[in-house]
């Protein structure tokens, strides 16, 4: 009997142990997919869903649109629905039109990225520059990283990455009041041709510009 029990126990042991290998092995994919997506990803243009949850874990906000990136510096961020928003990094400043309030502003690239998920994204610069790296489980199918800002003076919390067959498909930010923003990828596509008149904003006529920028 205490020769059966001793084998049962150390199978149970073996299998757990081979359980906490094998999610290691995959776990470790995600930092590997972030590596991949970073070096061989230079234009995106991809959907996206956006959802804003504040610290008691109630869905705030709702949105959708598409988003294109062109490596180094270049992003732009087109929300849909009669509100409507555009974020256009053009590698200078970066310009937010609301359409609803007529009004743009317009700040230095450099000011607003900081440690932030579009900075990471959009940069050529290392990742480790700015971040500290988790591996994090697999969930909804995604390989997950974490990365913390090395600046601890920048109001980002938190960003994490999702990936799945080497594509982004999801995105985390968590901000300095809990509140989380995850954005979810679709009908995703790599390295295509990119107008460069996407990436520059003309304000239409009778539009606010507020900020650096802005007529004098």
């Amino acid at each position: 009997m205490m020769f059966s029990a001793s084998v049962s126990c150390c199978c149970r042991l073996l299998t757990a142990l081979a359980a906490i290998l094998l999610s290691a092995i995959a776990n470790a994919n995600g930092i590997a997919q972030l590596q991949h997506f970073l070096e061989q990803t230079r234009s995106l243009e991809t959907r996206f869903q956006q959802t804003l949850i504040d610290e008691t874990r109630t869905v705030r906000d709702r949105s959708a649109g598409f988003f294109y990136l062109q490596r180094p510096g270049h992003f732009r961020w087109d929300y849909s629905g009669p509100e409507g928003q555009q974020i256009i990094a053009d590698g200078e400043r970066v310009w937010l039109y609301d359409v609803e309030l007529a009004q743009v502003t317009v700040r230095p690239q450099s000011e607003v990225l900081g440690s932030s998920p579009a900075m990471l994204l959009s940069t050529d610069e290392p990742v480790e520059k700015g971040f500290q790296i988790k591996e994090l489980s697999t969930r909804d199918g995604l390989e997950w990283v974490e990365l913390l800002p090395r600046d601890q003076q920048n109001n980002s919390s938190t960003v994490r990455l999702g990936f799945q067959d080497n594509l982004l498909r999801g995105m985390e930010f968590v901000d300095g009041f809990g509140q989380t923003t995850t954005f979810r990828f679709s009908t995703i596509r790599s390295n295509l041709e990119i107008d460069p008149e996407r990436f520059r904003f003309v304000a239409p006529p009778g539009v606010d510009v507020i900020g650096d920028g802005a007529p004098r």
